[in-house]
């Protein structure tokens, strides 16, 4: 039997969904039995749920690629590039590790999961020579970036993506879903470029997530945690730079972008120099959550705001609605370029 680009990335898929479907319910019991719960803060009797969901979703996607690049390289299948997927999954691990010891000591400041961001993005500067280095939108003339991709553009994409995911994570089912979506235009993106080496770490991550997000919907029977949320960012920036997708994946993050503008009002504000605003919502007697602020400190804060009688339920799905609106902008932003490129040059 010959084996094919796109089988390996169908098998991508299909183990992280199947691993995570195994892995899931077990670090669950596991979290249980050693009572490694947290409180939901969400909820008006705060039910302690268990809070490492990531772990599991981690080492499902982890074994499956680790498991798949053995494969590539015994079947010696060519399409999918090595030199791009070690220093990817090497990221992710340090990210991943970041996630678990921020959710053991929990780290005291703002500044420290950034910076080990950093450090997490250094395997992918090995990507330099790989990848391309050229602004080349229709319509524009191609920008040649040289050495500030590898030094600037690559460690950015990733602290920003790690961790814009974590910083809107407070909510039911709001990372996976998002991530859901978020992979799937990313899958659909590197499938329009062509590009099977981001399709197979794209199509993991979704298989990993749509397990995870019936244990962390409404209500939720476990919690992502910093690992998990560090995780799926990580994963989507170092797919979107192997894959050559730097544009929709900054598309994508639009929404966290204006999440994290709102949030800096709060700490540039005269009566709070430091610090974020909290996330969540206060739980109201009749299943409802508000704001504990008059303004906005965020897309969550916003929607609690202005929006009639908002459950945590229809809030999650507002925010998954608004990540929709620019995943389908991602695509049709691929779409135009490959098309200009291919029938332009």
């Amino acid at each position: 039997m010959i084996f094919t680009a796109m089988d390996v990335i169908i098998i991508s898929f299909i183990g992280c969904f199947l691993l995570a479907f195994f892995l899931i319910p077990v670090i669950r019991k596991w979290q249980i039995s050693k009572d490694l719960l947290f409180e939901d803060m969400n909820k008006p009797d705060k039910p302690k749920v268990p809070g490492m969901g990531g772990l599991a979703i981690a080492a499902a996607f982890i074994i499956t690629i680790t498991s798949l690049i053995s494969l590539v390289t015994i079947l010696n299948i060519k399409e999918i590039d090595l030199n791009l997927l070690f220093p990817a999954l090497l990221s992710i691990l340090l990210m991943v590790f970041v996630g678990l010891m921020d959710d053991i000591l929990v780290f005291p400041f703002r500044s420290v999961k950034p910076v080990l961001a950093l450090i997490a993005a250094i395997p992918m500067l090995a990507v330099f020579y790989q990848v391309n280095l050229v602004i080349d939108l229709p319509f524009i003339p191609e920008i040649q970036m040289g050495y500030v991709y590898p030094l600037v553009i690559i460690p950015l994409l990733i602290v920003f993506g790690a961790n814009a995911v974590n910083i809107m994570a407070d909510f039911d089912g709001l990372s996976p879903g998002n991530g859901i979506i978020m992979s799937g235009a990313l899958l659909g993106c590197a499938f329009i470029s062509n590009n099977p080496t981001a399709m197979m770490l794209m199509a993991g991550l979704l298989g990993c997530l749509i397990i995870f997000y019936f244990y962390n919907k409404y209500p939720a029977k476990m919690f992502a945690g910093n690992i998990g949320t560090l995780f799926i960012g990580v994963t989507l920036a170092v797919g979107a730079i192997i894959g050559d997708m730097k544009f929709p994946f900054i598309i994508l993050m639009i929404p966290y972008l204006i999440h994290l503008l709102l949030q800096e009002r709060y700490a540039l504000s005269s009566s709070k120099i430091s610090g974020r605003p909290r996330e969540r919502g206060i739980p109201q007697p009749d299943g409802t959550i508000k704001s504990q602020y008059r303004k906005s400190y965020g897309l969550t804060h916003f929607i609690m705001i202005h929006f009639k009688k908002v459950t945590e339920k229809k809030l999650v799905y507002y925010l998954m609605a608004f990540e929709v609106i620019f995943a389908i902008l991602a695509i049709i932003v691929q779409l135009n370029r490959y098309h200009f490129i291919e029938l332009y040059g």
